[in-house]
């Protein structure tokens, strides 16, 4: 709030200085204010999918399609059910002319097929942003990705930047001192950044990923506190987040679901970033997204952590009112068991193939972070229930239990894709009627005794 009371005030003081028609004051008054609202974005509002331009780690400078033969309608068409409104775009290093284009042939076909109102977040990671380098080889990257979205007329999808990882803790803590290197190190950047791209971006948000690769917040609120980071970024852009991501957190010797809540609001510190009162987004795991069975009750897809650890997460970012995130890549191109354990979806001849567990991953974190729904486990028993036809365009839906499931005392809850809940049913439910539903992607949440199962249903 600060941030916007700060520009705000710049603004009316100019205005009622230089504006003696009063008319003229509320005109100019308005038209700034609107301005920096429609570039910058609130990070709460996030529900976000990654485009990987490359993939430097597997020695893929850049990839010459970004949709890997896709039609930009196909994919809009799953975004839109998705509800996801923004787009996270890590940009290679250095930005050369060729990946620059790539990037805008992306975005083009994205917007000419309905993807006018998506907006576009940018992302660089540097290991020492402390050093000077590295703070204008991010500032270079960026103003060189950002320039060329602007000169191809694209330039008001582009929302914001995000300081992504930086040098690994390995499990430890950061420290007062870490964040002053951080902090200082993101406010030349933007500086550098700003003078590269006519201060664009001091009328966006920026996003900066915690210490280590993301999980370490241990000293953030001093630091914050020491260089008056709010006031200083208030020069730099109109509204910023801290992201976290679930990678090297360390291992609380205590791994049922209370001792891993502790242990992310207590080890890794983010309740720092709350008594800040600075937002946060959850930016997935190690690889950008969600394993399958993240929420399975009896399932343990991150191995030595334990069955709790992605539950726990999502009950703390519930219980902060975080409920902006961005995960996983959405789309590479091969074999299932080629493309990793958090891609979305998979793209062989032009057709888009969905991933199952990683999307199921993915609308569990959507539902339990961003409903009314209470945190819930969900249960393992999910091919148990059917429901036909999905899509459905009839206006009546069939359920199918099967008999370990089958019982009178059914509770089901629909809610739309922001999280609303639009249909309650209790007792005997053998159909829903969907025919008063705009057409979406849905969440259908049974809850049959002790289990939760969650449906997605398609309204055509």
């Amino acid at each position: 709030m600060y941030l916007y009371q700060s520009f705000f005030r710049n603004v009316f003081n100019y205005a009622s200085k230089f504006c003696k028609n009063k008319k003229h004051f509320l005109l100019i008054c308005f038209l700034c204010t609107n301005l920096v609202k429609g570039q910058n974005i609130d990070p709460s509002t996030i529900v976000s999918v990654e485009f990987k331009t490359g993939a430097a780690d597997q020695g893929i400078d850049y990839f010459p399609d970004l949709l890997f033969g896709v039609s930009g309608a196909d994919v809009m068409e799953q975004l839109d059910y998705m509800g996801v409104n923004t787009l996270r775009i890590p940009v290679s290093t250095p930005m050369t002319q060729t990946v620059a284009d790539i990037l805008v042939s992306f975005i083009q076909d994205i917007y000419q097929n309905g993807g006018h109102d998506l907006s576009i977040l940018l992302s660089q990671r540097k290991w020492d942003l402390y050093k000077t380098t590295q703070q204008e080889d991010w500032a270079n990257d960026i103003a060189s990705a950002f320039n060329a979205i602007e000169e191809a007329g694209y330039g008001n999808m582009v929302k914001g930047c995000i300081f992504d990882e930086n040098r690994a803790l390995n499990g430890s803590q950061s420290s007062i001192a870490l964040w002053n290197e951080r902090h200082n190190g993101v406010l030349e950047a933007l500086d550098l950044l700003n003078a590269k791209t006519n201060n664009a971006f001091k009328a966006r948000t920026v996003f900066i990923h915690g210490k280590g690769y993301g999980s370490q917040f241990l000293g953030v609120k001093a630091s914050s506190d020491q260089l008056s980071f709010p006031a200083k970024m208030a020069l730099r852009c109109t509204n910023y987040a801290y992201n976290f991501k679930y990678f090297q957190v360390g291992d609380p010797s205590d791994k049922s679901l209370s001792g891993w809540i502790s242990h992310f609001k207590n080890y890794c510190c983010i309740k720092e970033v709350k008594e800040l009162g600075i937002p946060m987004l959850f930016v997935g795991d190690a690889g950008d997204g969600l394993r399958p069975n993240s929420f399975i009750v009896n399932k343990n897809p991150y191995g030595g952590p334990g069955q709790h650890v992605i539950k726990a997460l999502r009950d703390v970012f519930k219980e902060y009112e975080w409920s902006g995130f961005s995960i996983g890549p959405f789309v590479r191109e091969g074999a299932s068991q080629d493309l990793g354990q958090t891609t979305s979806f998979a793209a062989n001849d032009g057709v888009l193939s969905e991933r199952l567990g990683q999307t199921d991953s993915w609308w569990t974190w959507y539902n339990t972070t961003r409903s009314e729904s209470t945190s819930i486990e969900v249960n393992s028993y999910t091919d148990q229930i059917k429901l036909y036809p999905n899509p459905v365009s009839c206006g009546y839906v069939n359920i199918k239990y099967e008999p370990v499931l089958r019982a009178n005392g059914v509770k089901v809850f629909i809610y739309d894709i922001s999280g609303v809940k639009v249909q309650s049913l209790e007792g005997n439910i053998q159909f829903l009627d969907v025919s008063m539903l705009k057409k979406g992607m849905y969440l259908v949440q049974f809850v049959i005794a002790n289990d939760v199962i969650i449906k997605k249903l398609k309204v055509e």
